[in-house]
């Protein structure tokens, strides 16, 4: 049962709109994550009736159990009235038996509730993930339909610049930059150049050049400690 239950969990955590946006084929994506659901929903369905009939069995057991026990123990009574203290030792450790048989019963009886009424729990919130999406599927693949067009046109956006990627973009870009090389001077593109250069430096390069330009400013530690002394 715990396998059914991780994956009825799995699809209920599911992202359908991370799951649309890495796939190529959105529709497709989207109908197999549908029947996917259906599957698991019946899957779940047989997992609870069958573990609604085994905690039925187990409740049985244990009641059985503790029944034998107070059996034993009124058989351990005739026989101490009987002066027969054997025969009551015996009963006694039948009794001892019963009740430990009706504990360990009771205990799986409580624990396969617990994990039934888990897996309840998560079945409904996937009738109501699944139900949901069918009534929005016309809108999500309208959604993500459009956005593959997009970017086969456009390009995707790059996370960090906010720039799309596509081959139209490209294109605009480059157009752009050549227009802007065109409108500089030659001093012009020699400082983009050299910051273009200064961009591509490692940090640990950096954070040196700027601890030394700090110290030709007088604002790196020296300049604090005279600060320090003057106050």
């Amino acid at each position: 049962m715990a396998g059914i239950i991780d994956r009825v969990t799995m699809i209920v955590k599911a992202n359908v709109n991370d799951l649309l946006e890495k796939s190529e084929n959105p529709e497709r994506q989207l109908n197999y994550f549908i029947l996917e659901m259906e599957d698991s929903i019946k899957e779940a369905e047989n997992t609870v009736t069958g573990a609604a009939t085994q905690a039925k069995m187990l409740d049985l057991q244990a009641q059985e159990a503790r029944r034998k026990g107070q059996d034993w123990e009124q058989k351990a009574e005739r026989a101490l009235k009987a002066n027969r203290e054997d025969l009551a030792r015996e009963a006694l450790r039948m009794q001892a038996q019963a009740d430990e048989e009706a504990n360990a019963y009771q205990a799986q009886y409580e624990e396969q509730k617990k994990i039934q009424e888990q897996l309840r729990s998560q079945m409904t919130l996937l009738r109501q993930k699944y139900n949901e999406l069918q009534s929005n599927k016309p809108t999500l693949l309208a959604r993500y339909g459009m956005a593959k067009l997009t970017n086969k046109v456009y390009g995707e956006k790059d996370p960090i610049t906010g720039i799309n990627t596509g081959a139209s973009s490209r294109m605009e870009r480059k157009i752009m930059a050549q227009e802007a090389l065109s409108q500089m001077g030659g001093a012009e593109v020699k400082a983009a150049q050299t910051e273009a250069e200064i961009n591509k430096l490692p940090d640990d390069d950096l954070d040196s050049e700027l601890d030394a330009l700090k110290q030709k400013m007088g604002l790196g530690k020296k300049a604090d400690e005279q600060k320090e002394g003057q106050a």
